[in-house]
């Protein structure tokens, strides 16, 4: 089963500037971030000063600590519409085409 999440770039208006990382990476959402070379998937806990807590992988027992200036891109997580309705009408079809080969 596919998820209906995706990850993408914080996007910002031309005349706006990107928010610091403590700004863009709030407590308890989603992101993929990449440190030092290594992607991760990350649920963020907290910030403890420069540093910021995180669950990797989205388990909860597997917890690392990212500083600031180690974190080289951010991607948050949103819903995308367009996979959303795909799996809806990729559901809608099979439960109708069930439903035609058992009336059959």
């Amino acid at each position: 089963m596919s998820s209906c999440y995706v990850y993408r770039p914080l996007e910002v208006a031309e005349d706006e500037e990107l928010p610091t990382l403590k700004e863009q990476l709030q407590k308890d959402k989603f992101y993929t971030i990449s440190s030092q070379g290594e992607e991760y998937k990350i649920k963020a806990v907290q910030w403890q000063g420069d540093s910021l807590v995180a669950h990797v992988n989205l388990k909860e027992d597997q917890e690392m600590k990212f500083h600031k200036n180690d974190i080289s891109t951010v991607n948050h997580r949103v819903f995308s519409r367009g996979r959303s309705d795909a799996l809806t009408v990729g559901a809608y079809a099979g439960v109708l085409g069930l439903i035609f080969f058992l009336t059959q």
